[in-house]
């Protein structure tokens, strides 16, 4: 991540607290940088004696592009992973891939604390999804906790 962001090695308390906590205007790449700070730690804490791919999903079509940062399997389903590098986001995407898979449930990485909710989709005649949140930090406890 530092050698993305063009810095050299040191004390790297300032860089951390920056790229954790500073505002989107402070810093663009935030976003791609939580997106693969999660990845790794998904991959870290998997069985390290198999090989382990991780999946997104991307529709591109005209006026309506959507992607899902990562697609995990938990008992024998898919699991959406969504991750925001802030507190707020749009999950659009997220509500739009479970719709149209029927789907119920989804995790959200962020800087929010542990949590969960469900969403009321109208648009899916009420169907009701249910989301897990993890901390960006604490993603050890997702994929240990399975």
């Amino acid at each position: 991540m530092l050698r993305l962001l063009n810095m050299t090695m040191g004390d790297t308390s300032a860089i951390t607290a920056q790229i954790l906590t500073a505002t989107a205007a402070d810093l663009v790449n935030k976003g791609p940088m939580a997106e693969m700070l999660a990845g790794l730690e998904l991959l870290h804490y998997l069985t390290p004696n198999l090989h382990h791919d991780l999946y997104y999903w991307v529709r591109q079509a005209k006026n309506a592009t959507a992607e899902i940062d990562y697609l995990l399997s938990r008992d024998m389903q898919v699991l959406p992973f969504e991750v925001k590098a802030g507190v707020q986001g749009d999950m659009k995407s997220l509500w739009d891939f479970m719709r149209e898979k029927k789907l119920d449930q989804a995790v959200r990485c962020s800087l929010e604390n542990f949590g969960k909710f469900d969403y009321i989709d109208a648009e899916a005649e009420g169907a009701v999804r249910h989301v897990e949140v993890y901390p960006l930090y604490a993603l050890s406890q997702f994929v240990m906790g399975e």
